[in-house]
């Protein structure tokens, strides 16, 4: 027996156990109603005395209703049938609750009627027929009334002899039920829609066209519609029933679909292709033939014209495709798939000839979601012209001049020659392949060539078209470096199909080379380096690979381009978990920790090194036994106590440190550490991972992982520092330090101290990236004191020139700073560039304001004096005397000045972190506001008569403030009056003689204010921004760009941004 057969098998025992257990659930509940239904019945006192006694017996004994004859269940029967009447008539005349007593009688003729035939019976019929019409009556309740259509349901089906007014009252209440959109416990709606599927058959009894079933009729066209309905099989075989009722009805019902599809959800448009091929399969020969013409056909004719959207149908053109798709998918039978070809012959050619796109669009994904359209019984001959007609529509779609065509084309041939490879024809094939690889350099549109390479990564799932493109692919190679993003990722998840196929019958990298993927891994962002290093990670890391594996792929990489070693790591978040990247961290510093130990201790005894050397080359080499030990886990659980938890580490280490050296040990010549670019690309990646999962360290539940990793930091540091100094490994090691608190570092390293000194050397000339790290280092360590102190000396320097250089630092907090420095010359444009690498880096600026906010403040404070600056500036007329206080250093430091509004702001009082002092309110609007009636005071006055071709200082300075301004609008910081004074200066600046200079700063503001006016007011816009503010600067400014005496170019000049929106 195959394993296939048994796993058969075994599913088959399974169902049929659950089958057994639910039919005894269903038992047991039964029972156990209907001894509640007999118990409800003896306590009636006017139930006849006979009725009574076979009760007691019942309930006393199961089963002697069961042995009773017929004569003796027909004078039951009518025994019984006094009592129903009594019952009904005290329902109807709504006298007490006789709810549950007919409930408890309805139930025990369903079970007399099941144990006994009961067709002849016209006592039981009458009984059904009184209860029936009862049902009708508005004091019935719903449970009840559910229970009395039970069994007119049970007389329908078995087809008593009752009037057809009881077919419609059955009927309509199961109609109104399951098409009621209010829910209820009393009947559950799946399960009445399950009854109604039973009592179609009775439903064909009832003769439609009549005037007295006009409101059944307009029923079932609402169950057509009805969700409840197409939500489960029953509904949906239900609505295909009603399709062949009548064949009068089937328009009408039809019309009734196409009037729900709008708003239909997709399931739903699936469903319906599932009635209307039920419909045709179970209807004779007329209703098949209007199913054809009115419901199939009318679809096809409307999916050829329905607007698109860019690419896309709209919404109800999707559900229509669905109904026609779900067809073309189920075509089991030859007469269906010959009807369905007939269909679309009258419609489909002419469509795909169209000189309308989107018709042909249209068309084309119909065609190729049919294909192949077969004419069973027309002869090999007709059969194999009517294929070879289709296959040339497939080469005339793959050049149509149409882009989004040649897409649709794209996507459905290669889903056809995955899914039937072999039914194509040799010719076709390569005609089709062809055809497809030209389009690789298809210019028109990127989307022809992104569906391409997706098209060709779904023809890698048939091993036989996989093996085909494993020729065809190589040639493809120079698209990895498309021009468009979404292309390159395509191609790179194509090449990642290739990789994850069971068995490739090509490498990836042999369609494109290794070095070709990374040079292109080095200009990636996210969204396509992280598709790359899908590709490429498990080819440098897995986790049960050797540790000198590892090392030997990685440094390979690394060789081939660093800078794409780092984007790996870089963009290995979905494919390098927190285990795995805490193994390469570890890894990585102790291998490039011992490799630096090793060449410390070659320096300082390179004479012993020299002897080793000449004996190590006397000696034969032996054949390098290959290392099987694998990545060990960091964060293992041991609980033997702090001792053996040292031991572990230590043997650890030396197992990791003499991996690393037995892979080092015969390529001393080739020292891959000492290669350019290697080691600080392994300093970068381990910083890369630590950052990335930063906060998966901080889990508490992983502290002995975090502290492993800080302890093995900790001990390489001081050792590279100390060997790459000079070197840009230099200052990877200082960013990897800063991930190490002080308080971990001050015991092995003063990198905090040899920081902050580096910062007395920086110049305007030092590299940006060096500063940034040294700054960001500090920052993480706390010691941005460290960096103020720095600032203001070199700013005093500057100030000093004009006799401003007073220190406005508390001396209480500098006696709390560890070094104070004398600057001998002023750097005040570097003083600057320190504050923008500080306030430019969100987690810079983040940590300083959490623990150093009163530091800023005191800057701000210290700041402000370049107020007096400017305004002597501006009132001279010339630049100052001082080159320290160049017009630069001024435009920068007043920005700068009031960017510091915005980042010290806030509206309450707030608790220090690093001690329980009090933060005071600081309100950047308010502080804004005095900001701007300075500028209107001092600078506005002071601005030219006249536009000239560059811009004087003071229309620089005003066009700064108005970005800080934009900035405080946009982050919601600005209080009403504060928004108005802004307006106030831009329509100042608008009716001035220089207003073309400041249109398109004060445009940028204006658009602030209008999302800040909707966001912040809504609808009610109770400052009338919108009403009257922002229309009459808008107005101001188009009535400045309608001047006469400047031409398009003039204006350019000063709007140069506006006339390239």
């Amino acid at each position: 027996m195959a394993d296939s057969d048994v796993a058969n098998h075994k599913t088959e025992v399974q169902l049929k156990k659950k089958r057994s257990k639910s039919t005894k659930k269903s038992l047991i509940a039964e029972n156990e109603k209907r001894q509640k239904c007999l118990e409800i019945l003896l306590k009636s006192n006017s139930l006849p005395q006979c009725v009574v006694n076979i009760l007691k017996e019942e309930l006393k004994e199961r089963g002697q209703m069961y042995k009773m004859s017929m004569d003796e269940m027909e004078q039951f029967w009518q025994e019984l049938h006094g009592y129903i009447r009594e019952l009904v008539r005290q329902l109807l005349d709504d006298e007490g609750n006789v709810g549950e007593q007919i409930c408890a009688v309805v139930n025990l003729l369903q079970h007399t009627a099941l144990l006994h035939c009961v067709g002849e019976s016209e006592t039981f019929t009458q009984m059904a027929m009184v209860l029936n019409l009862a049902m009708t009556h508005e004091t019935c309740q719903l449970q009840v009334k559910n229970e009395i259509c039970k069994l007119s349901e049970y007389c329908c089906i078995k087809e008593l002899r009752v009037p057809g007014e009881f077919y419609l009252n059955t009927f309509n209440f199961l109609f109104d039920y399951t098409l009621s959109e209010k829910e209820t416990e009393a009947v559950d709606v799946k399960l009445a829609v399950k009854r109604m599927w039973e009592m179609h058959v009775a439903l064909a009894r009832l003769n439609l066209r009549t005037q007295t079933c006009e409101a059944v009729v307009n029923k079932l066209a609402r169950i057509v519609v009805s969700p409840n309905y197409l939500a489960c099989k029953e509904g949906r075989q239900f609505i295909a029933f009603t399709f062949t009722l009548d064949i009068k009805l089937i328009k009408k019902f039809h019309q009734a679909v196409k009037d729900f599809l709008p708003s239909c959800k997709r399931n739903q448009a699936v469903a319906y292709g599932e009635v209307y091929h039920s419909a045709w399969l179970n209807g004779s020969a007329e209703v098949r033939q209007a199913l054809g013409s009115q419901c199939i056909q009318n679809l096809m004719t409307h999916m050829f014209v329905f607007p698109r959207k860019k690419q896309e149908l709209t919404h109800l053109g999707h559900n229509v495709f669905a109904i026609l798709s779900y067809l073309h998918h189920n075509r089991t039978l030859s007469h269906f798939s010959k009807t369905l070809s007939e269909l679309y012959m009258p419609l489909l050619w002419r469509h795909l000839r169209s000189g309308n796109n989107i018709e042909r669009c249209n068309a084309a994904e119909v065609f190729l979601d049919a294909y192949p359209l077969e004419t069973p019984g027309s002869g090999k001959v007709e059969e194999s012209n009517f294929m070879n007609k289709q296959h040339s529509e497939m080469f005339d779609l793959l050049t149509d001049n149409c882009h989004v065509v040649r897409i649709i084309a794209i996507k459905g041939i290669c889903d056809k020659l995955c899914s039937a490879w072999r039914t194509f024809p040799p010719e076709t094939i390569q005609v089709l392949m062809r055809n497809l690889i030209d389009l690789a350099s298809d210019g028109s549109d990127a989307g022809v060539r992104r569906a391409l390479y997706d098209g060709l990564a779904v023809l890698l799932l048939n091993p036989e078209s996989a093996a085909y493109l494993a020729r065809i692919l190589p040639g493809l190679r120079d698209c990895i470096h498309d021009e468009n993003e979404k292309v390159r990722k395509s191609f790179v998840r194509l090449l990642c199909g290739v990789k994850n196929m069971p068995d490739p019958p090509i490498k990836y990298w042999k369609i494109v080379t290794v070095n070709h993927l990374a040079a292109r891994l080095e200009l990636e962002n996210l969204e396509v380096g992280s598709e790359l290093s899908k590709l490429l990670m498990s080819n440098i890391y897995t986790a049960d690979q050797s540790v000198d594996k590892f090392l030997f792929r990685l440094l390979n990489f690394i060789k081939i381009s660093p800078r794409a070693a780092r984007k790996l790591f870089q963009f290995s978040i979905k494919v390098l978990d927190y285990k795995n990247a805490l193994r390469v961290m570890i890894t990585i510093l102790l291998n490039l920790r011992a490799h630096v130990k090793k060449k410390e201790a070659e320096n300082h005894c390179p004479e012993q090194h020299q002897e080793e050397n000449e004996v190590r080359q006397s000696v034969p080499k032996r054949k390098k036994r290959k290392s099987a030990e694998v990545l060990q886990s960091i964060s293992e659980n041991d609980q033997d106590g702090s001792e053996n938890k040292e031991n572990d580490r230590s043997k650890e280490n030396q197992r990791n440190s003499s991996s690393c050296s037995s892979a080092t040990e015969d390529k001393e010549e080739k020292d891959e550490y000492n290669q350019p670019g290697v080691a600080h690309a392994l300093v970068d990646i381990v910083s890369l991972l630590w950052s990335i999962h930063s906060k998966s360290l901080a889990d508490p539940s992983h502290e002995e992982d975090h502290n492993n990793l800080m302890d093995m930091a900790c001990a390489g540091i001081p050792l590279f520092l100390k060997y790459y100094r000079g070197t840009s490994t230099y200052y990877a090691v200082v960013h990897l330090a800063s991930f190490v608190p002080p308080d971990r570092l001050k015991s092995v390293s003063t990198v905090c101290s040899a920081c902050v000194s580096h910062l007395k050397q920086v110049s305007e000339v030092t590299p940006p990236a060096e500063l940034e790290v040294v700054v960001h280092a500090l920052c993480s360590w706390g010691r941005f004191a460290d960096i103020q102190d720095l600032v203001i000396d070199w700013l005093d320097q500057a100030f000093r020139c004009e006799g401003l250089n007073q220190s406005q630092v508390p001396k209480e907090e500098m006696k709390q700073r560890r070094v104070r420095f004398v600057a001998k010359g002023g750097k005040p444009m570097v003083a600057l560039q320190l504050l923008d690498t500080v306030f430019g880096h969100p987690l810079n600026s983040t940590r300083v304001l959490n623990k150093s906010y009163n530091m800023i403040h005191d800057l701000y404070i210290y700041l402000e004096r370049i107020k007096v600056v400017v305004e002597r500036r501006l009132l001279g007329g010339l630049p100052l005397d001082s080159p320290m206080l160049s017009d630069n250093f001024l435009l920068k430091c007043m920005y700068r000045y009031a960017i510091l509004i915005l980042i010290l702001h806030r509206p309450e009082p707030q608790t220090a972190a690093n001690d329980e002092s009090v933060v005071d309110a600081f309100d950047a609007s308010v502080m804004f506001y005095q900001f701007l009636v300075w500028t209107i005071r001092v600078i506005k006055p002071l601005m030219p008569q006249e536009i000239e071709a560059e811009a004087d200082i003071s229309v620089l300075l005003i066009k700064d403030i108005l970005r800080a301004a934009a900035n405080l609008v946009d982050l919601m910081y600005a209080n009403e009056e504060t928004v108005m004074k802004i307006a106030e200066l831009i329509q100042g600046l608008l009716s001035s003689e220089c207003g073309l200079w400041f249109v398109e700063s004060s445009m940028i503001v204006v658009k602030h204010l209008k999302d800040y006016t909707e966001a912040k007011y809504g609808a009610e816009d109770k400052a009338q921004l919108m009403k009257k503010v922002v229309p009459s600067l808008l107005s101001q400014a188009l009535r400045l760009l309608s001047v006469k005496k400047y031409t398009r170019d003039q204006m350019a000049v000063f709007t140069s941004y506006i006339f390239l929106m």
